[in-house]
């Protein structure tokens, strides 16, 4: 995506979503996307989330041994590409809704891990990234 796509981009984002008077689309395309995001970012906010295998046994874990969290982050950002993907269909977009909800749930992905570096026992990881654009990558090729 060149610099000029990207501003143009975000030009028609802007129109489509920000200036619509359209209450249909921001209450059933733009609104659940919001909360979502910010459903994430307070999952983000705790500083030791219990994992999958944590949840099972209930047992503290020792580092290195498998947790679960890949499937969580998997889930969690299929469930976010796929309300991006919603939301994009419904713009001028929409010719290009797949690229743009999977650099979306890349880019919100990014910025979750970068927020967990300023929150305590929380660390950020590029597996962690890895496995949110693995998820808009298999929800959104499915569709």
């Amino acid at each position: 995506m060149t610099y000029f796509s990207l501003i143009k981009f975000i030009n028609v984002l802007i129109e489509d979503i920000l200036m619509t008077s359209n209450t249909k689309f921001l209450l059933w395309y733009v609104l659940p996307l919001i909360l979502y995001a910010i459903f994430i970012f307070q999952i983000s906010t705790i500083s030791e989330v219990p994992t999958i295998r944590g949840i099972l046994t209930q047992e503290k874990l020792p580092k290195g041994v498998w947790t679960g969290d890949d499937i969580e982050h998997i889930v969690e950002y299929g469930i976010f590409a796929f309300l991006s993907l919603r939301m994009f269909k419904q713009t001028k977009l929409k010719f290009r809704a797949h690229q743009f909800a999977i650099l979306l749930t890349i880019l919100y992905g990014a910025t979750d891990e970068l927020h967990q570096l300023f929150v305590p026992e929380r660390t950020a990881s590029i597996k962690d990234l890895f496995f949110d654009a693995l998820a808009s990558l298999i929800v959104l090729v499915r569709r």
